[in-house]
This record gives C-alpha cells, sequence and structure tokens, in this order.
C-alpha cells in the first residue's frame, strides 16, 4: 500500500453494505442482514453507515414462540456417538 493508504474498521454487515451501497449509483441507502449465529443488520443512510446507539441490532429481538410448540430445543437432545 502507498503511504498514508487511508485504512478503516467496522462491523462484518457494515462492511458488506457499504459494499451493496456502492455496487449501483441509483440506491440512496442499504439496509443488509445476515443471519449466522445471531441476526446481523448493516444500515448505509446517505452514504454512511450507522454506528452507535442507533446502529441496526437485529441480533437482539427476541422471538416469541409459537403458539402450541412445545420442541425443547436441541440443548436437551442426549446425543451419543
Amino acid at each position: 500500500l502507498p503511504p498514508n493508504f487511508p485504512v478503516g474498521w467496522d462491523t462484518d454487515v457494515n462492511a458488506p453494505a457499504l459494499a451493496e451501497y456502492d455496487s449501483d449509483p441509483a440506491i440512496s441507502s442499504c439496509a443488509y442482514v445476515t443471519v449466522g449465529t445471531g441476526v446481523g443488520v448493516g444500515l448505509v443512510i446517505g452514504g454512511h453507515p450507522v454506528h452507535g446507539l442507533l446502529h441496526g441490532e437485529g441480533g437482539h429481538i427476541s422471538v416469541p414462540r409459537y403458539p402450541g410448540d412445545d420442541y425443547p430445543g436441541a440443548k436437551n437432545l442426549k446425543c451419543e456417538n
């Protein structure tokens, strides 16, 4: 890299949100959602990624159990080799 090359750090969802935003000049804002071990949301509004208290936080959304769903969850399964 040349001297004084700008480098920045961001979240694993804001970086691809910026890439999607930059891919199309007609886009004015972008929301990038990823589902893995949690739910991540990257937001770009007016060309700027959203950070701080108002950033997109999808991983802490409580999802109520579906009525009649009695599956105990994988933590209660007994797996044997």
